[in-house]
Formats: structure tokens, C-alpha cells, sequence
């Protein structure tokens, strides 16, 4: 089962209208959510960070904090599905933290999957060094 971004309703097609609806629309809650009660994006098309790497965030955040929330959107049985944050989220389990800083998103699915994508292609860039 792919990773498709879905289409206009009207003709079946993507357009860049459907990408560029204002995010005013989007009721946006901030709230610490427990970890038990969020639920990872079946089928997310990004690649997880191997144990090391999961293991450096866990002690950064341990030591900082989680310095980003993760991004949700509530689902029908009282759960979130992440929608950005996988690895901070599995990062979290490692340092032992049970609540996790979230940013509520009311979306559709459609929306749900173009915020996750950009939000991963655009953490994923090349940074220059500092």
C-alpha cells in the first residue's frame, strides 16, 4: 500500500490550489499529550533513525528537553496520529518520558499528509556548517 497525497476532488488530479489553502482554517492546540496515547503514521514514507541515532536523541533529550513539539491530529477512538515526529517521539520512549509537548492539528487526512511531508523535507535539508 503506497503513500499517496490524494487529489482534487473534482478532477482527480492535484493542483497547487489544494497545497496553498490558508492554514487560518486550522485550529491549532498546544498540549502535552501522554505517549501511550499517540499513534504512529502507518505507512509514513520516511525512513526512521537507526538505533544509534535514536539513542543520541534520547539523551539530547534528556538533557535539553524536547526543544520541538511533535504535530498530531486526533483521531476518533481518543488517540493522536502523528503526523510529525516519529523518531522524537521513539526518542521520548528511550529517555523515559511519558507526556510529550504537541501541537493539535484539526485536519483531514489529505492535510495531514502534505504537513508531513513538508515538515520532514524540510528538516531534512543539507545545513551548512555553523
Amino acid at each position: 500500500m503506497g503513500f499517496n497525497l490524494g487529489t482534487s476532488s473534482n478532477t482527480g488530479k492535484l493542483h497547487m490550489t489544494d497545497f496553498l489553502k490558508s492554514d487560518n482554517a486550522v485550529q491549532n492546540t498546544e498540549k502535552e499529550i501522554p505517549i501511550n496515547q499517540l499513534v504512529p503514521w502507518e505507512n509514513q514514507p520516511f525512513k526512521m533513525y537507526g538505533e544509534f541515532k535514536l539513542h543520541e536523541l534520547a539523551e539530547s533529550i534528556k538533557e535539553n528537553g524536547l526543544l520541538s513539539p511533535i504535530i498530531v491530529c486526533p483521531l476518533d477512538n481518543g488517540k493522536y496520529r502523528i503526523i510529525a515526529g516519529h523518531n522524537r517521539v521513539e526518542a521520548c520512549k528511550i529517555a523515559g518520558i511519558t507526556n510529550i509537548p504537541s501541537v493539535v492539528k484539526n485536519v483531514d487526512e489529505n492535510r495531514a499528509k502534505l504537513m508531513m511531508a513538508d515538515t520532514n523535507l524540510c528538516q531534512r535539508t543539507e545545513l551548512l556548517p555553523l
